[in-house]
């Protein structure tokens, strides 16, 4: 019995050479613990459950797999169900938006067209606005303008008064109430993560940013502005 590990280590030479890296079959010790991770405690034993009567110390293992266990755990929990279910919701929005985008396209082709011809298909006129819609809307994007500023304020403020390492946690502990001001807190986190060099939480804020329909829409407007100064050096 105690040869047979010198015998399973001295493998057969005539085996080919196995590439640097790659896990041999028959060998299988390296996959599986060599020792069961465990402590040895010294409890004291009282004398009702001992042969001769007496206290004794008796020496019991207690397994550290628990230990083990609690390390291995991911630094988040991740639900894919969840992420799905937004990106689901997500995609038949897109896909409905871009159905009723062609549809207005296609009209008013067929309207350019008739309109070219001679006919009487014109273009129909844009409703006008009234004077108490007009006050709604206003004071809609006046409230909106006021929530996004405070949202900025309160992420700047914890952002500037916490130290370089507790700014992450500053900047979660403020509850934006605005689109844009959720989009600002993403961003503050991955600036101060890459600077402090969190990888886990900057690709956790990257995915977020990715997922962000705030973020995505800033820069479909980014990605227009390019197209336009691009089309206008090729026009000249």
């Amino acid at each position: 019995a105690a040869g047979a590990p010198a015998a399973g280590a001295a493998a057969d030479p005539v085996a080919p050479a196995k590439q640097q890296g790659q896990i041999s079959v028959d060998r299988t010790q390296d996959l599986y613990w060599q020792t069961f991770p465990q402590d040895f405690d010294r409890v004291l034993v009282s004398r009702d459950q001992t042969a001769s009567g007496r206290r004794e110390y008796k020496r019991v293992a207690k397994s550290r797999m628990p230990v083990v266990f609690e390390k291995l755990k991911p630094d988040s929990i991740f639900d894919p169900r969840d992420a799905w279910a937004k990106e689901k919701e997500a995609r038949i929005v897109k896909e409905k938006g871009d159905q009723k985008a062609a549809e207005q396209a296609e009209a008013e082709e067929r309207a350019a067209k008739a309109a070219a011809k001679g006919g009487k298909g014109k273009k129909p006129k844009a409703a006008k606005e009234s004077k108490s819609e007009q006050m709604k809307r206003e004071n809609t994007e006046r409230m909106e303008r006021e929530l996004v500023k405070s949202d900025e304020q309160f992420l700047d403020n914890a952002a500037k008064a916490a130290k370089s390492k507790d700014n992450i946690a500053a900047v979660l502990k403020v509850k934006p109430k605005t689109p844009y001001g959720k989009l600002r807190q993403l961003l503050l986190i991955l600036s101060t993560a890459m600077e402090i060099g969190d990888l886990p939480t900057t690709f956790e804020v990257l995915w977020a940013l990715e997922a962000s329909k705030a973020f995505s829409s800033a820069m479909e407007e980014v990605e227009a502005k390019q197209d336009a100064k691009e089309d206008k050096k090729v026009s000249r």
